[in-house]
């Protein structure tokens, strides 16, 4: 893994990713790879808040619920733990205003965790912004 330092200088280890090869004519799923990898390598500048809506929900299901895009920002941690080694992507689905990215996560020490996040954009159209992601969580 590599050391990335970042303006505010906290140091951060991008984890290695894999992922499906795009069309190249798909906006949407270029966004939520990006989003995906920033979360994974907890990269928080790299996160492109335009593409939340200020009123944005994150379901943590199972568990409870962030209100609003600070809210999100200040505690996407909690669905992105630290310490991933590799980010899988196994499929990035988009149609109309909904999509998904899903995949597993190889941990320090082993572990892997699967995931699954449900988004559900404000419109079908490619600059809309993301008003609510669902996250599915299974450890193995």
């Amino acid at each position: 893994m590599k050391n990335t330092v970042y303006s505010d200088g906290v140091s951060f280890q991008k984890p290695r990713m894999t992922a499906p090869t795009n069309c190249g004519n798909s906006p949407r799923q270029e966004l939520l790879l990006e989003l995906t990898s920033a979360f994974s390598a907890h990269n928080i500048q790299a996160i492109n808040t335009a593409f939340f809506s200020d009123q944005m929900i994150w379901k943590l299901a199972g568990s409870h619920s962030l209100l609003g895009k600070q809210s999100v920002l200040d505690n996407y941690k909690q669905v992105w733990p630290a310490g991933i080694e590799e980010l899988l992507i196994q499929h990035i689905i988009t149609h109309g205003k909904t999509a998904s990215v899903n995949g597993e996560l190889m941990m320090k020490g082993g572990s892997r965790l699967f995931f699954c996040d449900i988004y559900v954009f404000s419109s079908a159209g490619n600059k809309s912004p993301i008003s609510e992601i669902t996250s599915y969580r299974v450890r193995h």
